[in-house]
């Protein structure tokens, strides 16, 4: 059985029967979840990639089943944070990323380990609107909601996704620039989020930077990264140890890349 995990979002989703829920159990991704996102047309955005391995895996929403509705129900900053806690299910909590040093006389390449169990979710809790106001009398000149994976997939362009956030009519391409950004800004901090970089530092020229992070990104190229690595250890495992391809692809990359490893100390090869 792939790992299961209980996990509290600072906000929650709107659960089967319509109430606001804080708890979901997790399930790791596995090599069916794997195929899945393999056989995505090429055209898929990484939003609706995303979408699709959470609903894959969201197994229950307070305590109810979930559903992909409810799923959709997500604000972008706690979908970000579940797709974190999918990758550690799924490939461990250590994470180990290769960087270049951006100091143009020194560019070297850099390991840069991270451990995944100190990042949490920051932000206010959710609420159902926020008022928004430009001025100094504090009187909301409208009213928003945090952006959700369903608006998200729903919209085509920037405008599109704020425009839905707004909740008393108004139009945003009518809005100033000066108050789209003022709006955008306080959108971004009601939203329950992640860090966005992780502090580090340059061991050959001690230049401090900034290594950008992305739990999507993340999560996507460690299981799109590795076809060719994917189809060798189901054959592998297939071949050596006889198991049907419905239990490998019951395993998680973790677990399959440990068998693997195994099977290759045992034959002498990498």
């Amino acid at each position: 059985m792939p790992p299961e995990s209980s996990v509290t979002l600072l906000g929650g989703l709107v659960d089967a029967g319509g109430a606001l829920a804080h708890d979901v159990v997790l399930r790791g991704l596995v090599g069916r979840d794997q195929e899945w996102l393999f056989a995505l047309p090429p055209s898929t955005t990484r939003a609706c990639a995303t979408s699709g391995l959470l609903s894959r895996s969201v197994k229950r929403v307070g305590g109810r089943r979930a559903t992909r509705e409810s799923t959709a129900t997500l604000t972008l900053g706690e979908r970000d944070f579940l797709l974190l806690k999918l990758y550690e299910l799924s490939f461990g909590s250590r994470l180990a990323l290769v960087a270049s040093c951006p100091a143009a006389a020194c560019g070297a390449k850099l390991d840069v380990d991270v451990s995944l169990e100190a990042l949490a979710l920051e932000g206010p809790p959710r609420r159902e609107r926020y008022p928004f106001s430009e001025d100094r009398s504090g009187a909301p000149r409208l009213w928003f909601r945090l952006p959700t994976v369903a608006d998200e997939l729903a919209a085509t362009d920037p405008a599109d996704l704020l425009q839905t956030c707004v909740l008393d009519g108004a139009s945003v391409r009518e809005l100033p620039r000066e108050a789209t950004a003022g709006l955008e800004h306080a959108i971004e901090q009601a939203s329950p989020r992640l860090p966005d970089a992780f502090d580090t530092t340059c061991a050959e020229c001690a230049r401090p930077f900034a290594l950008p992070f992305d739990p999507g990104a993340l999560l996507l190229g460690a299981l799109l990264g590795g076809r060719h690595s994917f189809d060798r250890d189901v054959h592998l495992l297939s071949v050596h140890y006889h198991w049907p391809l419905s239990e490998i692809l019951a395993l998680t990359p973790a677990r399959r890349g440990h068998y693997v490893r195994l099977l290759g100390s045992e034959l002498g090869v990498a």
